[in-house]
């Protein structure tokens, strides 16, 4: 909002006139416009906040689907070329996903199977004989 005023010209005359004239901020009426102004950019702020919010409200009341269309995933391949050994950089370049997608769609499919089986603790060795 300064920077309009300091665009169109607008304000008091011999204050706020441009942007290349100072404003004293160190006397009263200096703090009591920085104040001012702050304050109305505050509310600015929160009006587009809560119009914003008031949209998506009624965007989802009317039924509409907000968000990113999910990528369409052929699940059981994935699944079955993971199971041949597959890691997942190579599943995401054979598939064109990146390789976080890749992890998500294995672990929602419950069917994450690691490429190599992690040894079994030293402990659980101990504990077994």
């Amino acid at each position: 909002m300064l920077s309009t005023q300091f665009r169109l010209h607008v304000g008091v005359p011999g204050l706020l006139q441009g942007p290349m004239e100072n404003l004293d901020t160190g006397g009263p009426l200096g703090r009591a416009v920085v104040i001012i102004v702050s304050a109305v950019a505050e509310l600015e702020r929160n009006l587009i906040i809560e119009r914003v919010r008031a949209g998506l409200r009624r965007a989802r009341l009317e039924g509409r689907v907000l968000g990113r269309k999910p990528i369409e995933i052929d699940r059981a391949a994935l699944l079955r070329d993971r199971a041949r050994g597959l890691s997942l950089a190579q599943l995401a370049k054979t598939y064109k996903i990146s390789r976080t997608s890749v992890a998500r769609a294995l672990k929602r499919s419950k069917g994450f199977i690691p490429k190599t089986a992690l040894p079994p603790a030293a402990a659980d060795i101990e504990n077994s004989a």
